[in-house]
């Protein structure tokens, strides 16, 4: 009796996995991809479906492989302001302001999709960030240009060390006229970095390109340990909010480790040459990669 029981009971178990199995994977059809369901609210959006429409976006939005727009969160947007909520539809909309420096202020102000959004007091405060963005857009133009500058000339005059020692050796007079120059240009370029830092905060490659702003780490790195250590909270900072890599971040408190203790915290010093000795942190992003992307000379 008790094995029929135990045979009945295992026949239900394997019925009911089955089950759940099914059901997750129409659950899971039925979500679709980030790009069908992007489709599917577009499609309803033209045939004015509007809330429909919004759903679709929203599943899109929130799913976890969501590889979401700006252009995605603005579309959902004219969806929810046309289905009538308009508080999904500002959420959207300050979204992409928020956090993708979003500036086309005409755009957004001669969307028909938007007329019922202007009755609301949030829509005033739209369009005060949206205006900002758009400042703060021709700043990092401006600063962009003058930080990648700085980049050139931090590893021009490094470059032009490498073909002084390769001809003349490092015993010669013209190695160290060279190696005065890298000291000169470090300095002036940390004037540079110094005041951009202290009236924007760290920079990331989103606001102003890359190069400009790995320009700033370089500086940094090829400063005095005082001022390395004085930005050493600055830059924990830049990374916590994905603003700069942390391998890079690592690889300056190794520099700092090296000058103050002769002892490198993470062994990820890389050396004239450029070569990577090593990185035993776990987890952290390669530099090799901006060796290669910026033909850097040294770190």
């Amino acid at each position: 009796m008790s094995a029929f029981i135990l045979d009945i009971f295992t026949k239900i178990k394997d019925i009911v996995l089955l089950l759940l199995f099914l059901i997750y994977t129409m659950f899971a059809y039925a979500q679709g991809s980030y790009e069908q369901n992007i489709a599917m609210a577009d499609s309803l959006y033209k045939n004015k479906e509007y809330l429909e429409s919004a759903k679709s976006f929203s599943i899109a939005l929130n799913s976890s492989d969501s590889k979401a727009t700006p252009e995605d969160r603005y579309n959902a947007a004219k969806s929810w302001a046309s289905a009538g909520i308009l508080d999904s539809a500002f959420k959207n909309l300050f979204f992409i302001a928020n956090n993708t420096l979003y500036s086309d202020f005409d755009k957004i102000n001669n969307e028909d999709d938007f007329g019922s959004l202007k009755e609301d007091e949030q829509w005033v405060f739209l369009n005060y960030k949206v205006k900002e963005n758009k400042v703060l857009k021709d700043i990092y133009a401006i600063l962009s240009k003058k930080l990648e500058h700085v980049f050139d000339m931090d590893q021009g005059v490094r470059k032009f060390l490498k073909e002084v020692k390769d001809t003349n050796g490092v015993e010669s007079k013209e190695f160290e006229a060279a190696v005065d120059s890298i000291r000169l240009v470090d300095r002036m370029n940390l004037l540079t970095v110094d005041d951009v830092l202290k009236k924007y905060g760290w920079l990331s490659p989103d606001e102003v390109g890359p190069k400009a702003s790995i320009a700033i780490f370089l500086t940094l790195l090829h400063s005095e340990i005082g001022v390395k250590r004085d930005y050493l909270p600055m830059v924990r900072a830049a990374v916590q909010n994905k603003k700069l890599s942390p391998s890079l971040a690592v690889l300056l408190e190794d520099k700092i480790s090296l000058d103050e203790l002769s002892n490198q915290m993470y062994d990820a010093h890389i050396d004239g040459s450029s070569e990577i000795v090593n990185i035993k942190e776990k987890n952290l992003e390669s530099i090799a990669k901006y060796i290669e992307q910026y033909d850097i000379e040294s770190f």
